[in-house]
């Protein structure tokens, strides 16, 4: 997760959402970095990193990001089997305008998840690894 992290732009950037760490040092990338993220060309959003673990590193929201919430990246043994992961992405959002909610609604939500597809692909390139399963789950809230 820690190599993810560090090449978070390389990693999940897309012709759908460029990622650009907004530097203060010439660190490696931790608790307290800001990413900028340019979603389809037109609408800027900003997230901090808020914690970062061996397993899995979790982004929150800042003002004026079309969702509001958190996004996190895990990478955790597959259960019953003595070698292989499983990598995910678990976004706790809710829509920051009713705007923005009726945007994902109609399309943004399955450009996001193509995002994070496209990710998750790289991550497994980058690991060497092959994929065995795939599947996406949405659940909505009230």
């Amino acid at each position: 997760m820690n190599k993810v992290l560090q090449r978070l732009p390389e990693v999940f950037s897309s012709p759908l959402a460029l990622f650009h760490r907004v530097r203060r040092t010439e660190a490696p990338t931790g608790p307290g970095d800001f990413f900028t993220i340019l979603m389809f060309g037109l609408r800027r959003g900003r997230v901090r990193v808020v914690q970062v673990s061996a397993d899995h590193f979790l982004l929150q929201t800042l003002r004026q990001h079309p969702e509001s919430g958190t996004t996190e990246f895990r990478v955790d043994p597959l259960p019953g089997q003595e070698s292989g992961y499983r990598l995910s992405i678990m976004s706790r959002m809710r829509s920051s305008s009713w705007i923005d909610r009726a945007a994902y609604l109609t399309g943004v939500g399955v450009l996001q998840r193509l995002t994070w597809e496209i990710g998750l692909r790289r991550v497994l390139r980058l690991s060497g690894g092959r994929k065995v399963s795939h599947g996406a789950t949405t659940q909505e809230w009230p």
